[in-house]
């Protein structure tokens, strides 16, 4: 499936919220910068390569963020077995403990813990406002971001996703 099938299949996911999302016209590389794993470890999208992943940016003072996280858990562990990994970024807080906070409230299992931290990814990636999801095909090129919410295990979103090739057969990461 070429990168624009893949990226106006997604379009159709958001039939009501059409209109926010941005398809580019040419993939942008994403940056360098680095940020962290639950553990501390630095990440960065090259050691996520071969993966196509959905980069969701969030803000833990955010509510419709905080509604949505247990959507895209619920996304994650469907597709777990398939290969997705879905990258959950807290936009302005590097602190992992407050992230685990919010999952254990909200019982996230299924999500590892990433955080950025200010000044860092969100903002060399210009992400503003949360909560905004990055489509980024495997190669690490954003293809596309969607801004604002939406229920990513419905069955449409789930068919999409397929669809959209974002989750492929890999081993599920250990976190």
């Amino acid at each position: 499936m070429s990168v624009a099938t893949a990226a106006s299949t997604w379009c159709t996911a958001f039939e009501k919220d059409r209109d926010w999302f941005v398809l580019h016209d040419v993939p942008q590389p994403l940056s360098g910068k680095t940020f962290e794993s639950g553990d501390g470890q630095a990440c960065r999208f090259s050691d996520l390569a071969g993966k196509p992943l959905p980069v969701h940016f969030r803000g833990s003072w955010c509510p419709p963020c905080l509604e949505e996280l247990p959507s895209i858990n619920r996304l994650q562990g469907l597709l777990w077995n398939e290969g997705l990994l879905a990258v959950p970024l807290s936009r302005y807080s590097g602190d992992p403990d407050k992230a685990r906070e919010i999952y254990r409230q909200l019982e996230i299992g299924f999500l590892p813990i990433f955080t950025g931290r200010p000044g860092g990814l969100a903002q060399e990636a210009r992400v503003a406002n949360v909560p905004v999801t990055l489509f980024v095909r495997s190669d690490g090129r954003e293809i596309g971001r969607l801004f604002g919410s939406v229920e990513w295990a419905s069955p449409g979103m789930l068919e999409q996703v397929r669809a959209g090739q974002l989750a492929y057969p890999v081993a599920p990461p250990s976190f």
